[in-house]
């Protein structure tokens, strides 16, 4: 026989259980309610703000113009400075309405994010509330015996005023509170950071031994330098892929700034192939430039960013022995078999790779720099001529 007190125990888990469910109902269904609520108060603002901005507008039409023309009510609509403001606000309650129907808002991951959304478009509406009442003042002052009106509106500015400054005030909390959960505390940061530089102190050295000097003494702009010296970092740090990538990154940017001086224009907005053809077409670039973008094209660019391993690292063949089955001497195993030794082989390949290529890109970028941008020796030229 079972025991009392066991059979009591039992019984209060039980019991615990079935509380437990009825509380997860009982919380999905007041998130649901408040969902509704939501909705319901954005939709009413919706449909609120529209009917009063054409009851509004029409009364203004009539006051100003006397006429009744449909085109004519029309043009002065999309004109008047009150249209546009409730316009804005039929704007910003639709976009409220999409985010409570997004999925988005249903993951409770993104509780935070929401939240804060949500309170800045609070902000938002109750701004263009405050610039209407402005605009109604305005009107107000040209007309006689509105003195109380007008007075009315302006403490109604001054409430939605510090309500204004209440939700900023809640925002900033709430931006604090995300902060705080995720940085991590002085000490804690400074013992790992120490930790790595202490374990890998010696491979950041040997690996910084092998990269070019930075001997580029003409112009870069200053972005495609702190993107050269991003690659070169990323390379003694050893985030191959990184480097790999940013290489990429700084041999387009480049091409493109030659393109914009050049050109005299204020954007490029063409494909890596096509910025390649066009620097050829324009004689920027030789033939031999071309041949190795291309490469760098096909063989890192598009790869590395669109993750195709199998063109990344196209050819394995390596020996191995079958685990289990009937035959156990050594084969010759390839990553069309086993897709998997790509996954085992890339982290050398990219080390290897990525030297080779920061190395390339070093003395492209020095070639196209000095071709381009040697405004010293251009302008010494032109004093000897």
């Amino acid at each position: 026989m079972e025991d009392k007190g066991e059979i009591a125990l039992r019984k209060l888990e039980q019991t615990k259980k079935e509380i437990d469910i009825k509380i997860d109902t009982y919380f999905k269904q007041l998130d649901s309610l408040f969902k509704l609520l939501f909705t319901l108060v954005y939709e009413t603002r919706l449909v609120s703000a529209i009917a009063v901005k054409d009851s509004t507008i029409t009364r203004y039409f009539l006051a100003d113009k006397g006429v009744t023309n449909s085109q004519d009510y029309i043009n002065y609509c999309s004109e008047h400075p009150m249209a546009k403001n409730y316009n804005e606000e039929i704007k910003l309650s639709q976009e409220i309405l999409n985010d409570i129907s997004s999925d988005a808002y249903k993951n409770p991951k993104n509780f935070l994010f929401m939240e804060s959304k949500k309170q800045f478009r609070e902000v938002e509406m109750n701004q263009i509330i405050v610039n209407r009442m402005k605009l109604m003042i305005k009107r107000l002052e040209n007309l006689d015996g509105q003195e109380n009106s007008i007075e009315e509106l302006k403490k109604e500015i001054e409430l939605t005023e510090k309500h204004i400054k209440k939700l900023f005030d809640e925002k900033i909390k709430l931006n604090k509170r995300e902060d705080k959960d995720m940085i991590t505390k002085k000490t804690e940061a400074d013992k790992i950071i120490k930790d790595y530089l202490d374990k890998n102190k010696e491979g950041f050295i040997e690996r910084y031994r092998y990269l070019p000097i930075y001997d580029i003494t003409t112009h870069l702009e200053p972005y495609i330098k702190q993107l050269y010296w991003e690659a070169k970092e990323l390379y003694w740090l050893g985030k191959y892929n990184a480097c790999i990538i940013i290489c990429c990154v700084v041999i387009e940017a480049i091409l493109k700034d030659v393109i914009r001086t050049k050109e005299k224009k204020q954007s490029v907005k063409i494909d890596f192939e096509d910025v390649i053809n066009h620097c050829k077409t324009k004689d920027y670039i030789d033939e031999i430039d071309k041949v190795w973008l291309v490469y760098v094209k096909d063989r890192f660019r598009n790869p590395y960013i669109h993750s195709r391993l199998e063109d990344i690292i196209p050819l394995i063949i390596t020996p191995g022995v079958s685990i289990g089955g009937f035959n156990p001497d050594v084969q010759m195993i390839s990553a069309k078999t086993m897709p998997v030794l790509r996954d085992i082989m890339k982290p050398d390949f990219d080390k290897e790779e990525s030297l080779k290529l920061f190395k390339e890109t070093h003395k492209f970028i020095k070639k196209i720099s000095e071709k381009h941008f040697n405004y010293y020796n251009k302008n010494e030229k032109n004093e000897k001529k």
